[in-house]
């Protein structure tokens, strides 16, 4: 079977591959390391959504415009801590059980890594940056005062990042793709999408 990709495969994929990471491609000690890090990162953005919390709690009257797209991702994740792509899982678990089965090569190893590091920055920035405005244009949509104008304004904006961000996944998918072989990748995303429709049914059942 022909594997498909499209724009929210895409989406899925690239949130799994940085935020879940790649610690499997690690030495066994890079991974210790590395999952300690994991749970220090946690700990600071937890101990970050309980200020930005307190803060909004204590400036009711804040522009939206004015919270900033990290701290916007910090009190999503809050309010929403069973979600299985934020920090807070263990990283082995979904990645580990998929890209394991694809028996990843001594060369393709060192490639993957760098499609990661290559990334890692611009592409979390891109999807705090989308959060931020989807919720900005949510709140003109839903604000008690209608301008049109306005709305506008903020869909023109929210639908540039968007593009941003497909065009960076794109282009991470296309340099994965190329390491991988087509029989690698044809089940990489066999397996991506099995994990995705799981995710899915999780939600339904844990709203």
């Amino acid at each position: 079977m022909k594997p498909m990709i499209n724009s929210r495969f895409l989406q899925w994929t690239t949130q799994l591959f940085l935020l879940v990471g790649l610690l499997w491609l690690l030495p066994d000690t890079a991974q210790a390391q590395a999952g300690a890090k994991a749970k220090r990162r946690l700990m600071k953005m937890e101990q970050k959504a309980q200020q930005t919390t307190q803060e909004e709690q204590n400036n009711p009257q804040q522009p939206v415009e004015e919270i900033k797209a990290p701290q916007r991702l910090a009190n999503a994740q809050a309010r929403q801590p069973n979600r299985p792509l934020e920090l807070g899982k263990v990283p082995n678990q979904i990645l580990d059980r998929v890209l394991l089965q694809l028996e990843i090569t001594e060369p393709q190893r060192p490639q993957l890594i760098a499609v990661r590091r290559k990334y890692m920055i611009e592409l979390p920035r891109l999807i705090k940056l989308l959060k931020a405005k989807q919720d900005v244009f949510d709140d003109a949509m839903n604000a008690i005062e209608f301008n049109p104008d306005d709305i506008e304004r903020k869909a023109d904006d929210l639908a540039k990042t968007q593009g941003d961000l497909l065009r960076t996944q794109t282009r991470q998918m296309i340099e994965i793709r190329k390491i991988l072989t087509p029989e690698q990748f044809a089940k990489f995303h066999q397996l991506l999408e099995e994990e995705r429709r799981k995710t899915i049914q999780q939600r339904m059942l844990n709203p």
